[in-house]
């Protein structure tokens, strides 16, 4: 939170605001990073599924088309599920460099206009 004062420079109520935004940063990084394990994860289990299907359709020849059984489809709207959040996140990621951006040069601007003043 930022104010100007009456007869001096702008003043930051919390010093704090820029580590917190680089901390978001961060787990938005983290974030990713598990989207992305996520989304290996999902794709080991389908292929995993549709040999096992394969073998039992081999096996049985009555058995169910290999994408059209519960599983799969739960897998693949699973990984769309995670294409969308990636996806979100990827968005979130410049809108909060900048913002540590904008609030660092504030930062700066506040402390030469009072190093100015001494």
């Amino acid at each position: 939170m930022t104010s100007v004062a009456e007869n001096g420079p702008i003043r930051v109520a919390e010093l704090g605001e820029r580590q917190q935004l680089k901390q978001l940063e961060g787990k938005i990084l983290d974030l990713l990073m598990i989207m992305d394990a996520t989304l290996d994860t999902t794709d080991a289990l389908a292929r995993a599924h549709q040999q096992l299907c394969s073998m039992g359709a081999m096996q049985h020849p009555h058995w169910s088309p290999i994408n059209n059984d519960p599983i799969s489809f739960a897998l693949r709207v699973k990984r769309r599920d995670i294409y969308r959040t990636g996806a979100k996140l990827q968005a979130l990621r410049p809108k909060v460099k900048s913002t540590t951006r904008l609030v660092s040069t504030i930062l700066s601007i506040s402390l030469r206009l009072k190093l100015s003043q001494q």
